[in-house]
């Protein structure tokens, strides 16, 4: 799979979501519209970005990416930790 489709955001009960071993670039906006989501598995993906949106998920508890490449955007913190990246969300960021 390379990509995800905008209309995921209709899944409004969605509490975990494992898209890991594709080749996905980007996720949607869309993907801030699942309140429920508590689990976010992004493990061998070669993204590179995170949704702005993505902070504003309260409920969100992990978000797997393994070793990949993102680029931070605004609204979600990147600590690099060797070769893996842990992200904070929403007002975890400093």
């Amino acid at each position: 799979m390379t990509q995800l489709p905008e209309t995921i955001g209709y899944l409004r009960c969605l509490r975990a979501l494992d898209v890991s071993n594709n080749i996905i670039h980007a996720l949607p906006e869309s993907l801030s519209l699942l309140r429920n989501l508590r689990v976010l598995d992004l493990r061998r993906n070669v993204l590179r970005a995170l949704p702005i949106g993505l902070g504003s998920l309260v409920d969100l508890e992990t978000i797997e990416v393994g070793v990949v490449s993102v680029e931070c955007t605004v609204g979600v913190g990147c600590l690099d930790i060797g070769r893996e990246r842990c992200f904070l969300l929403g007002t975890l960021v400093g």
